[in-house]
């Protein structure tokens, strides 16, 4: 029987979880929004996709590989199982790492909305990391 150790981690009143048997799987991904400006006085949605990731996973994050966010615009992702959302704008993707929260389920919504003034705006995701349920887990014991 896998030995199963929880660990838990508050960062900012924030409960991270995770167990030392479930498997993670980082998965490469290909997501550019291209280069986008906004000359107007309100933010607009400037690209959209939704990430699916394979092999089963049941908690999705993503992982930009580079960006550029400018003053105003930011990163909306949005879990397609449940709804729950995420704004990454710059000062919030460089707290996480470049990565955003754990989603559940196996696809999450990008959009990238560009705010009023900003140019140059873009992000572009390069890994999915998630727990696999069907995979088999690392397990020494």
């Amino acid at each position: 029987m896998p030995n199963l150790i929880s660990n838990f981690v508050v960062l900012a009143g924030v409960v991270l979880i995770w167990t030392a048997s479930a498997a993670t799987e980082v998965q490469p991904i290909s997501l550019s929004s291209g280069v986008h400006n906004n000359d107007g006085s309100e933010p607009r949605l400037a690209y959209a996709a939704v990430i699916a990731a394979t092999n089963s996973l049941t908690r999705v994050r993503v992982h930009f590989g580079n960006y550029q966010l400018g003053t105003r615009s930011y990163a909306r992702l949005q879990s397609v199982q449940d709804g729950q959302e995420q704004r990454l704008n710059t000062a919030a993707m460089k707290n996480w790492s470049s990565t955003s929260a754990m989603f559940n389920g196996s696809a999450v919504r990008v959009e990238l909305y560009v705010g009023s003034g900003d140019s140059g705006v873009f992000i572009n995701a390069d890994s999915v990391i998630g727990d696999c349920a069907s995979c088999v887990a690392n397990d020494p014991a």
